[in-house]
């Protein structure tokens, strides 16, 4: 029957590990920094190798999955043309983090032989070297050649976003790795102190290390927010300025042309002529009068006398065609314009006839200060964005204080006319953008803010470094907006920041290595202690052991290599007599009892050197001079060379046992009542005679006397009769 329950175990492992990838890499996404925006330090890396080492390659799907999903959220489906696109490039990063998980994995596994318990330097070295720097290279070019493929990280950061990337992936395995090892349980018994004392230390230092990150991006970022206020403010004042002049040009020429409301031509094109000369951004300066109906036809006449042309009041129609305008009870047609030369079209123009500047227009009257439009098209077809600056002229005379009063005495508008592009250009000489781009709105409506000037072709989106500045011009409220480029941050980001978490990382890194190193060692050393105890209770057993048995009853002799006697026990003394004192130093000859030749002892030396021991039967002569019979085994005993450094010899009295052997002979071969051979020594001397009969050829004689009716003895008179006779 199937059991599903493995297969559930490793879904839920693999997700555990996807889910913990993601959550890592997405901590560790504040660490981030310009310009490469990879992190001198990636936990995630450090977590994949970890519990791919513990678990197994069967969860390197979780660490794809994991790398997939933080690479979606980090860069959008919308990075590239296509979300398919986008999603391809991000599976080709994510199989790159899977990569580096594999190659540690199999480079661990053949070179640092794990398992291990991770207790010494070079164990220790070569799991984080080989699951680090030497894992991460190859998956690191290929996911970095992706981003630059795909133009995510341009060529010029190519190799300083690859050295973070690899610095990332090698510091994160060198921190986390470590201790996920340490919690997961290192084959073998793990220290649980050596937990606390590698860890506590690292996540002290890796928390100094982010505090101090950040205070530095903190301030690097207060630095950059500075330059940008002051880029906004600036181009804000200049504008503000250029604009202001402008104002104050058109006051100065109502001033000095306008006497009893009305302007001569002459004056009107002389006066102006100089203005455009030290002012060549105003591209054209108009009197606009107001004209009522019934004074329109005269007005026409006077006009034409002037200019000699076919003067009318015109608006634009659907096509942006000058056509004359009807049925208005008054109107506000332009009556000089300087400069003239390619402006004849505009002469005679309403503005009021199109509603937008109509309101500017009159709110210039009404409120009898100057009024700015927002953005306009002075000319058709043209998408350059022009200002107009309306300055009201009254009739001298007339009181001015009430609106009424205002439009009473209203004669006309002196306006003058620019592109604020030019204004923009201008500006930006003087205060050039860096890396940033610009666009100004104007937001006197806040509901709908108008954009009259940007920098950037396509809708950008603002970031967290986004200055807004706002400032009053005339009757308008216009906003600078600066928004820092990728390249600004890549221009003017210190590298200080970087440095900070850098430093921070490998010094951490390098106290984690350190600490595992030390608190190996001394767990190598409480090993060794444990083995050596172990080892010194066996041989203490050992030496129990051998006490009791040396203590036997079997006497024991303990010789050096030369024959001199060393240790003896007490069943030696009580067999030969001899005591420890008495016999040490001396040569086993003087238990020799002389019964063996020298042949007998030469083949005992002999058997001794060539097997390593020797068992036989032997007389030896106790203390006291007695002869008596033992067996005994002797053995040498060799150095781990070996080299013979010592013979052990183990015997015991057999005279008991040689005399029950006699006995029983004796019981087997004789009568016990007469003492006489009987049947079963015959048997064997008849036998032993008639082979050697056959041997030697010779023959014998044997004679067989026989008693009759014996047995009858036996049965009437008793058996001791029988025995008797």
């Amino acid at each position: 029957m199937f059991n599903a329950r493995p297969l559930m175990q490793t879904i839920l492992a693999i997700a555990g590990l996807a889910l913990a990838y993601y959550l890592a890499a997405k901590l560790s996404l504040p660490l981030t920094a310009p310009p490469s925006g990879a992190s001198a330090f990636w936990p995630a890396a450090g977590i994949a190798l970890a519990f791919v080492l513990k678990f197994g390659p069967k969860l390197l799907l979780g660490v794809f999955i994991g790398s997939l999903m933080i690479n979606i959220e980090l860069y959008g489906l919308n990075t590239l043309s296509s979300p398919s696109a986008s999603i391809l490039l991000f599976t080709v990063i994510a199989l790159g983090s899977t990569l580096s998980a594999y190659f540690g994995l199999k480079l661990i596994q053949k070179y640092a032989r794990y398992p291990d318990p991770l207790i010494s330097e070079l164990s220790i070295l070569k799991l984080l070297v080989l699951g680090g720097p030497i894992a991460t290279i190859l998956p690191m070019i290929m996911s970095i050649s992706a981003l630059i493929l795909t133009g995510i990280i341009s060529t010029e950061h190519a190799l300083f976003s690859a050295f973070t990337w690899w610095l990332g992936d090698s510091v994160g395995v060198f921190i986390i790795t470590p201790l996920i090892l340490l919690f997961l349980d290192l084959p073998g018994k793990t220290d649980t102190n050596r937990k606390w004392t590698v860890t506590i230390p690292v996540i002290v230092a890796l928390l100094i290390t982010i505090g101090l990150f950040q205070n530095s991006v903190d301030s690097e970022n207060k630095r950059l927010q500075m330059d940008l206020d002051y880029q906004a403010s600036s181009i804000s004042e200049g504008l503000s300025r250029e604009i202001n002049t402008h104002i104050d040009l058109t006051q100065y020429l109502r001033d000095t042309i306008v006497a009893n409301g009305y302007v001569e031509l002459d004056i009107f094109i002389a006066s102006t002529r100089s203005i455009s000369q030290l002012h060549p951004d105003i591209k054209a300066i108009t009197w606009d009068v107001l004209v009522k109906s019934e004074e329109r036809a005269l007005f026409e006449k006077q006009m034409q006398a002037i200019h000699h042309l076919d003067y009318q009041i015109t608006k634009l129609d659907d096509h942006d065609n000058m056509i004359r305008i009807e049925g208005k009870p008054e109107y506000a047609a332009i009556a000089y314009i300087s400069p003239s030369k390619y402006n004849e079209k505009a002469l005679g123009y309403d503005p009021t006839s199109n509603p937008e500047l109509a309101a500017f227009f009159y709110n210039a009257r009404d409120t009898g200060k100057a009024t700015i439009t927002s953005r306009v098209n002075l000319v058709p077809g043209n998408a350059r964005i022009g200002i107009i600056n309306y300055l009201p002229v009254y009739k001298q005379g007339h009181l001015l204080d009430t609106i009424n009063q205002r439009q009473q005495a209203f004669i006309g508008n002196l306006a003058s006319i620019y592109y604020l592009d030019d204004i923009i250009a201008d500006e930006l000489k003087a205060h050039p953008l860096l890396d940033t781009d610009l666009t100004i709105l104007d937001i006197t409506e806040n509901e709908h803010p108008i954009q009259l000037y940007s920098t950037v072709k396509n809708a950008i989106i603002d970031n967290d470094f986004t200055t807004f500045y706002s400032t009053q011009i005339a009757n308008r409220t216009w906003q600078i907006k600066i928004t820092p480029s990728a390249d600004y941050f890549k221009n003017n980001y210190s590298g200080n920041v970087w440095t900070v978490l850098c430093i921070g990382m490998l010094f951490t890194a390098t106290l984690a290595i350190s600490l595992m190193i030390s608190t190996g060692r001394r767990a190598r050393i409480e090993e060794v202690v444990s083995q050596r105890t172990a080892s010194l209770n066996e041989v203490q057993e050992e030496l129990r052991l051998l006490a009791i048995t040396f203590e036997s009853n079997e006497a024991i002799m303990i010789t050096d290599s030369n024959n001199h006697i060393m240790r003896v026990n007490q069943a030696f003394t009580k067999v030969t007599g001899y005591t420890q004192e008495e016999i040490q130093g001396k040569n086993p000859d003087i238990l020799s009892s002389g019964k063996h030749s020298d042949s007998f002892h030469q083949n005992m030396r002999q058997e001794l050197l060539e097997k390593g021991s020797y068992e036989s039967e032997i007389w030896n002569r106790r203390k006291n001079g007695q002869v008596y019979p033992e067996r005994h085994t002797i053995t040498s005993i060799s150095d781990e060379s070996g080299k013979i450094i010592n013979y052990v010899s183990v015997f015991s009295d057999i005279t008991t046992q040689k005399a029950h052997e006699d006995r029983i002979q004796f019981l087997a071969f004789y009568d016990q009542l007469t003492s006489l051979p009987n049947r079963r020594l015959l048997l064997d001397r008849l036998k032993y005679n008639l082979s050697l009969s056959q041997r030697n050829k010779k023959h014998g004689v044997l004679m067989f006397l026989d008693l009759d009716d014996f047995k009858k003895i036996n049965d009437s008179l008793g058996h001791e009769v029988g025995d008797d006779l």
